[in-house]
């Protein structure tokens, strides 16, 4: 089975668990169907997704705690973060902000692994955020 026809098959099986008046029908779907369907669910599922580690949510969450003391502090006056906001919206902001996760995870990896010896939250993620604003926000 193709990618694309078990999204499809996935899209399926939602839709019609969402229209479930009950859990229990939907508990009952999912048994009618057997562990193929699951299997090929959950396949499906992940057709595309990207992978994360609990590094890469430290990251994201670093991040965005960096953006935010940002914002708070630039409030009257123009910065990168606050122009991105105003012309894209807070979750736009802030999807791009954690989509850049892994990049900012690696980096910190390679500085590790030539010495680096400061905190990750205190030290590296600010320095990085201010180094790379202009990637993090045009997603190069």
């Amino acid at each position: 089975m193709s990618d694309r026809e078990q999204l499809q098959k996935a899209r399926d099986f939602l839709a019609a668990l969402l229209d479930c008046k009950a859990a229990d029908e939907a508990g009952d779907l999912l048994v009618n169907n057997g562990p193929d369907l699951q299997a090929e669910l959950d396949a499906a599922l992940k057709v595309g997704a990207p992978e994360y580690t609990y590094e890469h949510l430290e990251a994201a969450a670093c991040m965005w705690e960096f953006v935010l003391n940002d914002l708070r502090r630039h409030r009257s006056h123009s910065d990168a973060y606050n122009d991105f906001r105003e012309a894209y919206g807070m979750a736009t902001l802030r999807a791009t902000v954690i989509r850049h996760a892994p990049q900012l995870e690696a980096k910190y990896q390679e500085a590790v692994a030539n010495g680096y010896d400061k905190d990750f939250d205190w030290e590296f993620v600010p320095q990085y955020m201010r180094d790379h604003v202009t990637r993090i926000l045009t997603g190069s």
